[in-house]
């Protein structure tokens, strides 16, 4: 059985679909791909086979799917959030959590846990100042954290609208200098080591989310 496309997961397919066509979902997986690849190559995070790989980057596909439980014009506003437009919005990993623990059947699908921590935990960050447990260093699954890498730097390659896509370098200049939160030191390093043709495999062109 293809425990990846595991029929328990298309319970899921009408709320991903949603947020999907709303996010930048889909977009980032081919990034997070080669990320993991990176890492696992230059040792940054325990090894992972390719079928391993091949599962977390289907599964991310899920990250946001708390969005669904969140208010259209919190999502959609085009100008900044006020405090408590953002206290809501910090809500998403929890709600995506409580999405899949209401569903019985996708209990029993085999990576029910590695969907729901990557559900949960895309956004802690190394130094504890993620949400929503405040995990730190490697209390944070290793690829979990290069779900929330690749998160990051797409949600500033990617065309929001309250901003514009940025650049290449823009990016990585606000992810290693710390505007997104702190991340492994070890994958920055990594990170700042790799190509921009690495990066161009995936964003070769602009990218915008309607």
């Amino acid at each position: 059985m293809d425990h990846t496309h595991h029929p328990s997961l298309q319970l899921l397919d009408p709320a991903a679909q949603n947020t999907l066509s709303n996010s930048h979902s889909t977009l980032f997986q081919p990034l997070l791909h080669r990320l993991l690849m990176a890492f696992c190559e230059e040792q940054v995070i325990p090894a992972m086979t390719a079928e391993e790989v091949r599962r977390v980057v289907y599964l991310s596909r899920f990250h946001d799917i708390g969005k669904q439980g969140l208010p259209r014009a919190v999502l959609q506003k085009s100008g900044k959030l006020t405090m408590e437009e953002c206290r809501v919005l910090l809500q998403h990993p929890a709600l995506g959590v409580r999405l899949l623990r209401s569903i019985p059947a996708l209990r029993q699908y085999p990576y029910y846990d590695v969907l729901c921590d990557i559900c949960l935990h895309h956004h802690e960050r190394w130094d504890g100042g993620g949400y929503p447990d405040g995990l730190t260093g490697r209390h944070i699954t290793p690829y979990v954290h290069v779900v929330a890498l690749a998160d990051a730097y797409d949600a500033l390659r990617t065309a929001r609208p309250y901003k514009p896509s940025l650049s290449h370098g823009d990016a990585m200049s606000m992810i290693c200098g710390g505007a997104c939160g702190a991340f492994d030191p070890e994958m920055i390093t990594c990170l700042q080591e790799l190509p921009e043709a690495f990066f161009a495999a995936c964003y070769g062109e602009e990218r915008r989310v309607g």
